[in-house]
């Protein structure tokens, strides 16, 4: 189980285990009140450009020094769409017009628990890549001599991406 609480959010008490339907959860004694531990989401941004696709150099753990695709996690309030838009133009500075969901993966991660993944296609792209945010190089590949991938769900989305190009 993954959480980051280890106190009740309502009344501060100290968290217990208990079951519920199936799933050990953590729960308040004092408030009655179980706690659950949603996954995260982030984004995965498919930028693709007369058959290559944009990758990123990771600057920051986990997983520094390897290439991905450009994206983060989507903040409260915001849309899947609107987090891949933004972080692709945080990352290489690159802007897409609009941007379609197109594939969901859901792995399982040390840091942050379950995340769910959606790989989010953008359009009408402008601008020529470079190293923003949290990434030290950013340029398109074509399908052959990419590099291992950070994550599976991004490495999963590359290879439909070659069977989709050839």
């Amino acid at each position: 189980m993954y959480t980051r609480f280890r106190f009740c959010p309502y009344c501060t008490r100290e968290l217990v285990k208990k079951e519920d339907h199936g799933y050990e959860r953590l729960y308040c004694a004092e408030c009655g009140k179980f706690i659950y531990s949603n996954p995260a989401v982030g984004t995965g941004v498919a930028a693709i450009e007369n058959g290559k696709i944009l990758l990123v150099k990771r600057a920051v753990e986990p997983k520094k020094g390897y290439w991905a695709l450009p994206g983060g996690f989507v903040e409260q309030g915001e849309t899947v769409e609107a987090a891949a838009i933004r972080e692709l133009f945080e990352e290489t500075r690159v802007r897409a017009e609009r941007a379609e969901i197109h594939k969901v993966y859901t792995e399982e991660t040390k840091t942050y628990g379950t995340v769910i993944t959606p790989v989010v296609k953008v359009f009408g792209l402008s601008g020529e890549p470079e190293a923003g945010d949290d990434v030290s190089e950013a340029r398109y590949f074509d399908t052959a001599g990419v590099p291992e991938l950070a994550f599976r769900s991004h490495e999963a989305y590359f290879n439909e991406f070659i069977k989709a190009v050839k």
